[in-house]
Formats: C-alpha cells, sequence, structure tokens
C-alpha cells in the first residue's frame, strides 16, 4: 500500500503547522513515524511545496519526497483528490508501474494507532473496498443547533430531542486519520464520498486535528500529561 502524506508550506490557522515542532520532532514526523512503523504501507510519498520539508524528510526510511508540488495545486482552494491524483500519477511514471489503492494520511493529525492503521487497511481488502475512511463517533445529530440572537435554531427536518444519547441513532464525522482509495475509482468519481464508502470507527486513539494554535497547543498539553 502506498501512502501520500500532503503537507503544503501555506496555511493561514497556523504559519508554517507541519515543521512547528511537537514533542521534539516536526509536527510531519508524528504521521511519518507511524506509516513507518505499518506492516501494510510499503511506500510514504511526501507531496509538498515546502523546501524546509523536502530536506527534513529526504533519506527517510520508506520515504519518498515528490518533485516539489505545482503552485497550482499549493493554493487554499486546491483539491485534495486533485493532489492525491497527482502524487500517484508523478509516482507511476517515475517507477513505471501501475498503482491500483493507495492511502493518504493528514500530517495535521498527530495521534494515531499503528494498530489501528493496518487493520483499517486489511479491512478494506477484506471488504474488496473502493474507498474507506476512518471515523469519529459525535454526539447524535439530535442534539446539534445553531445559535440565532443567543437562542437555540433547530435544524430543518431534525427533530431535537432530551433523551438519552443511547436511545439515539448514533453519528459520525471523518476523523482525518487515514483516507483509502481505489485508484481507478478514485479518477472517475473525483470524490470518495459515496454510499458505498466504507466506515472504520476508531476508538482506541482521540481524534485531534490541527488548524490553529489553540488546537496546537491542547494536542501538545495532552501529550506531554
Amino acid at each position: 500500500m502506498i501512502c501520500i502524506i500532503p503537507a503544503r508550506k501555506g496555511s493561514k490557522g497556523l504559519k508554517n503547522k507541519n515543521t512547528r515542532k511537537l514533542d521534539g520532532i516536526p509536527l510531519i514526523f508524528h504521521t511519518i513515524k507511524i506509516a513507518q512503523k505499518s506492516r501494510e504501507i510499503s511506500k510514504i510519498l511526501i507531496s509538498t511545496d515546502d523546501e524546509k520539508i523536502i530536506k527534513l524528510c529526504r533519506n527517510k526510511k520508506k520515504v519518498l519526497v515528490l518533485s516539489k508540488r505545482p503552485k497550482e495545486l499549493s493554493t487554499d482552494q486546491a483539491k485534495s483528490i486533485d493532489v492525491y491524483l497527482h502524487s500517484i500519477k508523478e509516482y507511476e511514471s517515475l517507477k513505471n508501474i501501475k498503482v491500483n489503492n493507495f492511502c493518504a494520511m493528514l500530517p495535521t493529525h498527530p495521534i494515531r494507532s499503528q494498530k489501528e492503521i493496518d487493520d483499517a487497511i486489511r479491512f478494506f481488502f477484506k471488504k474488496r473496498g473502493k474507498f474507506l475512511i476512518t471515523v469519529k463517533e459525535l454526539p447524535p445529530i439530535n442534539f446539534n443547533f445553531s445559535i440565532k440572537k443567543n437562542k437555540i435554531a433547530p435544524y430543518k427536518n431534525i427533530k431535537m430531542s432530551v433523551e438519552n444519547r443511547q436511545k439515539l441513532v448514533k453519528n459520525f464525522s471523518p476523523n482525518g486519520s487515514l483516507y483509502v482509495f481505489n485508484h481507478n475509482e478514485l479518477r472517475k468519481k473525483k470524490t470518495f464520498m459515496t454510499k458505498n464508502t466504507i466506515a472504520f470507527i476508531q476508538k482506541k486513539t482521540p481524534s485531534f486535528d490541527i488548524d490553529t494554535i489553540q488546537d496546537f497547543n491542547f494536542v501538545k498539553n495532552y501529550i506531554e500529561k
């Protein structure tokens, strides 16, 4: 299994977050270390426009730093799917091979379990899936609402409830830990959120995604406990 780690330089929420040190090492290294430990991942592709990341990741075990990412794929508007497809196309050309399936791990999600990553990849193959995403459980959707003029405003077509959460339908969301794709299906559909997408529920590790300095400090405090 090929694993892509996308790590562009620009970030509005937290400048240079992918190289900011967390627990003594750059943030991106936390994701690389799990991918290196994985028994299912054979090669790690780094897609970046950041010269510092290119230098940091070069010569690491199982890691291949791709050519510097094009400017059009390094903007806020660039789609992650286009980045993934561009990375695989470059890898196929470089190695003269065809990639059937691959995965992606976001560097902003630093806390993972190697076992859960491998279990999810094996689950993808066991189910003969086209797409798989790792998810976290959220409060039931019946507990959610917006706020207008300091008052709760229920969402349309969603019935509010004060029942115990055990009695309500469970609610889930992607957590950014792992995405697994069938290459041909991703090229055709240009989306991985379909009615047949497999959900792998992560229960053993917390789901932290770093986008702001507040997120970073929260994870830092969690790790240093």
